[in-house]
């Protein structure tokens, strides 16, 4: 089996594990950005240190949403941007569910609001900010996603086993571990 077969095989498990067992993840969504997380390592490394699956990853959801409902497709997406915020060179940074929506921030758009009443519709209200701060894209809310990066030793333990399984094969880890020490971001094409 080449590389680049071996690499797809790991990447799509772990779509696989996630179609298999939506139910669970759809009660534990941190847990389904945990599983994501793992599926872009091996996606990245595998595009980055050994050119292979080279495909877009976002043609892989597209083929994996036809399995989901839309909610799920919903969460499914949700799940995914949140793993790919800030993430860089295999490093990805969580979302901290405390952190208040900025009064400087919302005090400056109010006088923006105020200053230039007849642009208002461009400056978004306190509502909108908070909104968009305490929600992804599909609404599901970040808190609820929040933790993934630490999730893993809450994660069932037979869907953790499997994940695991796959980016722990001999191949992706190193590929994962040469990822990390580049430390850089890859954009995904």
């Amino acid at each position: 089996m080449s590389v680049k077969e071996k690499c797809e095989i790991l990447r799509n498990g772990v779509l696989e594990v996630i179609v298999d067992n939506f139910d669970y993840f759809r009660e534990n969504k941190s847990h389904l950005a945990w599983a994501l997380m793992n599926f872009d390592l091996i996606h990245r490394a595998s595009r980055l240190v050994y050119d292979a699956c080279q495909d877009n990853a976002n043609d892989l959801y597209s083929k994996l949403a036809e399995k989901l409902s839309e909610e799920d497709r919903y969460l499914f997406s949700d799940a995914w941007d949140i793993t790919q915020m800030d993430s860089e060179g295999g490093n990805y940074r969580d979302f901290d569910p405390k952190q208040p929506v900025s009064q400087a921030l919302l005090d400056s758009i109010a006088s923006m609001r105020k200053k230039f009443p007849e642009k208002k519709d461009i400056y978004p209200t306190e509502a909108e900010i908070i909104k968009k701060v305490s929600f992804m894209n599909y609404g599901t809310p970040k808190a609820e996603l929040a933790g993934y990066t630490i999730a893993e030793e809450h994660v069932n333990p037979d869907i953790k086993e499997k994940i695991l399984a796959l980016t722990t094969d001999s191949l992706i880890a190193d590929g994962i571990a040469r990822y990390k020490a580049i430390g850089k971001k890859v954009l995904v094409k």
